[in-house]
Formats: structure tokens, sequence, C-alpha cells
């Protein structure tokens, strides 16, 4: 498994969806951004011609059930019934003399999924083992900078073909300034290659490099391949494994 690197925020990022996790199974070893539309396993970079597309409907409306009730039980404080729709759980939450911490965490993940609108996430990446929902990209621009912003769903599955909510994020957010020495289409430019996900992994191109803007500060990154959902082969894609926890 890929490790995970240290990241200070993307600005403007909001990164509370993981902050509730159910125990999770080890991993086994094992865009087309047309809207409404799921792809194979395979990575869109490395076989679009053999990549089968099937109506993505029946999967997404797994996914959010799943996430419908994960929201609900976490607005509910019931951690019980949350377990069953999460898939990993945060220390607090695994720790009874940190229930009240456990329920503030349930409470800000609850105010977060609420900025979530199901007819926004109609991009949907799966596979066997795992699934990103997404939204289009929207680009923003006022007189100092432009901003690209898109939200994001991660579900695993457990060993026994569970879904279960990974992460979330509704608001994903790439901010570049503006500078006199660059046209705004050159800078537009620099932008959408900054937030380019090329192989659909639910990481982008610079981050899987260790490239990052001077807002990031990033420690111990390992590099893997922009053009391969699954670097080190283990079934799980690279943005996808970055946000299990060590067992």
């Amino acid at each position: 498994m890929r490790k995970f690197f240290p990241i200070i925020a993307i600005v403007a990022l909001i990164a509370l969806g993981f902050l509730i996790y159910s125990q999770r199974d080890t991993p086994p070893a094992i865009s087309t951004q047309d809207s409404g539309e799921e792809r194979s396993s395979e990575s869109p970079v490395e076989n679009v011609a053999q990549s089968s597309v099937t109506p993505a409907i029946p999967a997404k409306e797994e996914a959010w059930n799943v996430l419908s009730l994960y929201l609900d039980f976490a607005g509910k404080r019931d951690l019980e019934g949350l377990r069953k729709y999460a898939y990993q759980l945060s220390d607090s939450c695994l720790k009874e003399e940190l229930r009240d911490e456990c329920n503030a965490r349930m409470d800000s993940v609850t105010r977060v999924g609420a900025l979530l609108k199901n007819e926004d996430y109609n991009i949907v990446w799966s596979d066997q083992k795992q699934m990103i929902l997404t939204r289009e990209s929207e680009v923003l621009e006022d007189k100092d900078t432009l901003t690209v912003s898109r939200g994001k769903i991660i579900f695993a599955r457990r060993s026994d073909g569970a879904l279960a909510l990974l992460y979330f994020n509704p608001e994903e957010t790439w901010i570049m300034q503006k500078n006199p020495a660059s046209t705004t289409a050159e800078t537009k430019l620099r932008l959408d290659a900054f937030s380019r996900d090329s192989d659909e992994d639910g990481i982008t191109d610079e981050f899987e490099m260790c490239i990052f803007p001077e807002t990031i500060i990033a420690v111990g990154c390992e590099e893997t391949n922009p053009q391969k959902r699954d670097t080190d082969g283990d079934g799980w894609w690279d943005g996808v494994e970055i946000y299990f926890r060590e067992a």
C-alpha cells in the first residue's frame, strides 16, 4: 500500500469527510467524465479502448444510499449504526473516554454532508473494490485569482462486499493568483494542469508526482504513476488508499 503523506491544506480545502470511519478490514492484495456513466476497473489512461461503459444508475444509487444512511446515523450520534456504513472509525470513536470528541466529529460531518447534493454527483468511477462520485469542476474568477472547485465522495468495499463510506469533501479547491506576467489563458492552463486527474483515481497528477504549490507542505511524499490508477498493484487506487489508516 502506498504510504500516506501528510499534507497541510490545499487552499480552502475542507477535509471533514473522513473524520469518522468504521474499523477497516485489511485490504486484500489483489472520462470520460461523461455525466451518468460508470467506467470499468481499467484506468482510462491505460486502456480506454477496452473499458466497458455501463449505466451508472445502480452503482450510484447504492453509493448514495450508503452516504444517506451514514449521515443519518451521524446526525443521531448513533455510533453503532454508523459502523455499518463507514469504512473506518477515528480513534476518538473507538475509545469510550473520547465519546464527546466523537460526538463533535459526527456533528461536523453531518453539517458538511448537508452540502452534498445527489443531482450534482453524476460522474462515477468504480470497480469491484472502490467507487468515487465526483461532480463537474467549476471555474471561478475574480480580479486577483482563478479557482477550480469540485466535490469528491469515496467508497470502499469491505471483504464481505459491502460498500462503505471512506471519505468525502464537497468543496475540494485549487486557487491560483493571477500574475501580471501571464495572460489569463496561461493561468487557466496552469490551473487545469494543477487540478487534472488523468487516470481518474481520486488524486491529481501533480500530487502523484509530488509537485506542490507553495501553499502546501508535504512530508515524506512517495510518487505514484498519474497514468495508472493502482501504481502498486494491490487492487486499491492511488487516490483511495491514501485515506486508509494503518491497522
